[in-house]
């Protein structure tokens, strides 16, 4: 059986990032993580991983988990 211990994200998971549109320092986890696919114009593709600044609505691109 699962038992929840703690209802806060550990330390270990939390990352922050420099919102550099409003200068807002972020904490985020993996589930705040979003991905959308990006194209090139030399045809290829790509996974573009963001989160959403809650201060002025714009993507900042981070690193998958």
């Amino acid at each position: 059986m699962i038992k929840v211990i703690k209802k806060e994200p550990s330390p270990k998971i939390i990352k922050e990032v420099v919102c550099y549109s409003c200068g807002v320092i972020l904490q985020y986890v993996p589930n705040d993580i979003q991905n959308r696919p990006v194209s090139y114009y030399d045809g290829s593709t790509d996974i573009l991983y963001f989160i959403m600044c809650p201060e002025c609505k714009k993507e900042i691109q981070v690193k998958s988990y």
